[in-house]
């Protein structure tokens, strides 16, 4: 997709009258390829949010409000909490194209550490960081495959499956750059039969 700066300006504006109805939002930050490629694969957004309501169901909330953008173009919504927010943004409601704090790092996999591992360079200063493994559930909604990370709580979409999968790493990445988990064990996946009405 080529999209010309008229028409990412456009799409910013849209974003901005579709989320401007939660009276929680505080600020929108739009980064990532969107602002930096002619070629964007999604929209990247940060919402800092001052609500009771963990990451998911806002993440999940946000999502449902931004659907008929992302009917042209995918979305990738990450709610921060204000408190955390206050320090680094300012202003009211409206999408910037400024980065968060420290800039957005992207990272780029490397090599296989001796450990078994993987490790990863963020591309910013050259550090290091080890990658953990994480589970993603992939399900279609309309014409869109939507992906959800149990552990971390982060969601994303994308045409395919696959992009979807790509589009969650991502997301996920951001999330724990910004909010650190410890390492904790496996999930356990499986599936399950309930009755149901016919």
């Amino acid at each position: 997709m080529t999209l010309s700066s008229d028409e990412k300006q456009a799409l910013k504006r849209e974003l901005v009258r579709c989320l401007r109805v939660e009276k929680e939002i505080k600020k929108i930050i739009v980064f990532g390829s969107f602002l930096k490629s002619e070629h964007p694969h999604d929209m990247d957004v940060a919402v800092f949010q001052d609500s009771p309501e963990g990451y998911l169901p806002l993440a999940l909330k946000y999502r449902r409000r931004v659907r008929g953008l992302s009917r042209r173009i995918p979305v990738d919504i990450i709610p921060h909490p204000v408190a955390r927010a206050r320090a680094r943004a300012r202003g009211g409601i409206g999408a910037s194209t400024e980065g968060v704090g420290s800039p957005w790092r992207r990272a780029r996999w490397q090599h296989a550490p001796k450990d078994g591992g993987r490790r990863c360079s963020t591309g910013h200063g050259g550090e290091e960081m080890a990658t953990r493994i994480f589970s993603a559930v992939v399900h279609r909604e309309d014409d869109l495959y939507v992906a959800e990370c149990p552990e971390v709580g982060t969601v994303s979409q994308g045409s395919t499956a696959d992009e979807a999968v790509v589009n969650l790493r991502e997301a996920t990445e951001l999330y724990l750059e910004e909010f650190p988990m410890p390492e904790t064990s496996k999930p356990i996946l499986t599936v399950f039969e309930a009755a149901v009405n016919a």
